[in-house]
């Protein structure tokens, strides 16, 4: 029976993470798109941008209204760490309104012509959904589930966002040796074998992705279309 309980929950942390990893390749893909719309949109239709930067900046600004969805990545992920002998502590920090906060008011800055990037957004992204993801099944499938290490779980979902970020297993592997080692984790061995399940998913879509952020210039009509599109996607997902 435990052998099954492992095998379901190793198959669902695998099918979860794919899933997460494409919303993440999908929301990177949204926003270089649309920072590249904002930078022709500048040229092309500097006056109608004249009056829409400042509106969609001012939308923007309303994450402000959700619990730390505006708030700086290392402190937040710093306190779920910190955190380990609360499992629902990530509920208390990052309400799921947050994170839909968060990927809405990025691609909405983005496209507004701010200087930002994807990391925060894709980070919050891979943690949490995978949190959620994770609790929601445990409470579902109690009697067929195994209880995995909370600490190893936060460590699967942040090295997760990372090597989808920046392409680099080995720079992964390097991360999850060096913050178990300096948080004086006593579950190294655990984090490490984790975060080699996330690394090897994530780095099969990043190598499946390779063209997928390649896109010709589109007109002004239709990169708002897709804004609209994307921010559609931000809040069902």
């Amino acid at each position: 029976m435990q052998f099954i309980k492992s095998a379901i929950t190793f198959i669902f942390i695998v099918i979860t993470l794919y899933c997460i990893g494409y919303l993440c390749i999908l929301y990177k893909h949204a926003f270089l798109n649309l920072s590249s719309e904002a930078k022709l949109n500048i040229f092309k239709n500097s006056k109608v941008m004249y009056l829409l930067t400042p509106l969609l900046f001012w939308v923007a600004s309303r994450t402000f209204l959700f619990k730390n969805a505006n708030g700086p990545l290392y402190s937040n992920i710093h306190n779920l760490f910190k955190n380990l002998d609360y499992p629902n502590y990530f509920k208390i920090d990052f309400p799921f309104p947050s994170l839909l906060a968060i990927v809405a008011g990025s691609l909405i800055a983005i496209y507004a012509g701010g200087a930002l990037g994807p990391e925060t957004p894709i980070i919050y992204m891979s943690m949490i959904l995978l949190l959620y993801a994770y609790n929601l099944f445990k409470g579902i499938f109690k009697n067929f589930s195994l209880e995995l290490n909370f600490e190893s779980l936060l460590y699967l979902g942040y090295i997760f966002g990372i090597t989808i970020l920046f392409h680099s297993p080995l720079a992964s592997l390097v991360l999850v040796l060096e913050k178990s080692i300096r948080d004086g984790s006593a579950n190294i061995a655990s984090n490490v074998i984790y975060c080699c399940v996330g690394i090897l998913v994530a780095y099969s879509l990043v190598d499946i992705s390779n063209n997928l952020f390649q896109d010709p210039p589109v007109s002004f009509a239709y990169s708002v279309s897709h804004t609209i599109q994307y921010l559609i996607l931000a809040i069902i997902c």
